[in-house]
């Protein structure tokens, strides 16, 4: 019924001759006629009773054709696909139907011309090894988290102390002016400030560290290009600053105490070895993705796969769209970065269209790999990686949350982010150089303690199970007979019986 063969293949731009039977063509003819008869109304016939040539001579041979057509070629299409292996990244430009003989009697021949996904040939991924960083937990690391975790709970406390220090709590007013006159929109009046972390205007922020309580003090500062208060933004400003109180942080001893704290510890050298377990994960956790990625570079580079021009092109303007967001989001105009860069447009985008084939083979390797080890990503798991990413936004609608998991275009971003998550951690498992160390022993004991206890618990059930079913036999013959058995010893019964 349908042949097809590739003619061309220009970087992934191929050309498919696609042949359709003379007995396909005549069909397609023949229903066309009929619907056509039933749309149209020619005067002296009944809907669908007109003979073709009546019927052409109405609407014309054209019609008739492009409705035969519109019958033949998707079928045909998708067959010749099916029978090329081919997978089209974009729809068909059709050649050689417009002037068609469909009454020829002899088999159509026409092509069809579009992007397709191209065969990637993946290397020997399975033969790549590669060496682990092994980073292992210190007394200093652990040391650190545990100062942190007091730092979090610390509480600001009076001090005697009246001179400012980084880490204090001050309460300060600063008063803004320009040209002599306040600047409500920039000044504060009794607000709490932590000393040296960056919560005032740069400038501001250095001075009241070494201020004393009571003691004014005034600065000078120009306001950065890009302020919020667009009038305002390059004057230069004088602020009036006044301590008025400090608080220390007093943080809490870091004994047993302060490790209860803590999830099950009821010590401090409890909770010591339960940050460096979690550490220790954290850091293999690290080490893992670092493999996996320098895995997948290995892999890419001993693959084979032709990027198509049209998939290197769309990398190109989404990467030169991405810059431009970039660019706008720091506040910078696109045209001051470009002519900071001392290039143009066309500049920019010739630099992202030499880098895009490899971000796109990279991602053809990628998806490849995916479909060799079913590494693809489930329904449910793009669902609630949708999900989550819409709460970590700040999505609390079911409705918001809903459309976004039905929303298309970002299940398929999704997608593509799980599967590279899955690729990765395949190929960190198994291009590990050495598996063995990777392996937490301390989670291989409690796992295999757990498996242990799991199984004598459903062998003690299994025994429960095994009596209990002993002590129903044993109550089923135990039981009396069945009503006519009764019956039967009663007739015996009142047979034997003398008469009285």
């Amino acid at each position: 019924m349908y042949k097809a063969s590739v003619v061309d293949n220009d970087q992934g731009l191929v050309t498919l001759e696609i042949t359709v039977s003379e007995d396909e063509v005549r069909r397609a003819l023949g229903s066309a006629v009929r619907r056509l008869g039933q749309r149209y109304t020619v005067p002296g016939f009944r809907k669908g009773k007109a003979p073709r040539l009546i019927l052409e001579n109405y609407v014309g041979r054209e019609i008739i054709y492009d409705e035969a057509i519109r019958d033949f070629v998707p079928k045909a299409y998708e067959a010749a696909l099916e029978e090329t292996n081919l997978i089209p990244l974009e729809d068909p430009a059709f050649e050689g139907l417009d002037d068609a003989d469909l009454d020829s009697g002899e088999p159509l021949t026409f092509k069809a011309r579009m992007t397709v996904k191209p065969e990637v040939k993946l290397g020997d991924y399975k033969s790549i090894k590669l060496d682990r960083e092994k980073r292992e937990v210190t007394e200093a690391d652990i040391d650190r988290v545990l100062e942190n975790l007091r730092d979090q709970r610390g509480e600001f406390v009076s001090t005697e102390r009246t001179t400012a220090q980084a880490g204090d709590l001050v309460t300060v007013s600063i008063e803004a002016m320009v040209d002599g006159e306040r600047l409500e929109e920039i000044s504060v009046d009794d607000t709490q400030v932590p000393v040296g972390m960056g919560y005032l205007m740069e400038g501001i922020d250095e001075e009241i560290e070494g201020m004393t309580v009571g003691e004014p003090k005034s600065v000078t500062a120009v306001l950065p290009e890009g302020f919020y208060i667009e009038e305002l933004a390059g004057h230069d400003v004088t602020f009036n600053i006044i301590v008025k109180d400090i608080k220390v942080k007093q943080l809490p001893e870091l004994d047993d105490e302060f490790a209860k704290d803590f999830g099950e510890t009821k010590t401090l050298e409890e909770l010591r070895n339960d940050i460096k377990h979690s550490m220790m994960h954290h850091f293999l956790d690290e080490a893992k993705k670092d493999l996996g990625e320098r895995a997948l570079d290995a892999l890419v580079t001993t693959s084979e796969v032709e990027p198509p021009k049209l998939l290197v092109e769309q990398e190109a303007y989404i990467a030169f769209d991405k810059l431009q967001e970039t660019v706008e989001k720091e506040g910078l105009e696109w045209e001051e970065y470009l002519e900071a860069k001392g290039q143009s447009e066309d500049d920019v985008y010739q630099e992202m269209l030499e880098l895009a084939p490899a971000s796109v083979k990279k991602a053809l390797v990628i998806e490849a790999l995916a479909k060799e080890e079913n590494l693809f990503p489930t329904t449910d798991e793009v669902s609630i990686a949708v999900a989550q990413v819409m709460s970590y936004a700040g999505a609390q609608s079911r409705e918001i949350l809903q459309k976004a998991i039905e929303d298309p275009e970002m299940r398929r971003v999704t997608t593509k982010a799980l599967m590279r998550e899955k690729v990765l951690a395949y190929l960190a498992n198994t291009c590990d150089a050495d598996p063995e160390s990777a392996i937490c022993q301390e989670c291989a004991a409690r796992e295999a303690e757990e498996a242990k206890e799991n199984a004598e618990k459903a062998q003690a059930e299994s025994g429960t199970e095994s009596r209990d079913e002993g002590i129903e036999q044993t109550s089923e013959a135990d039981e009396p007979g069945s009503d006519e058995e009764m019956d039967g010893e009663a007739v015996a019964e009142e047979t034997s019986s003398p008469e009285p």
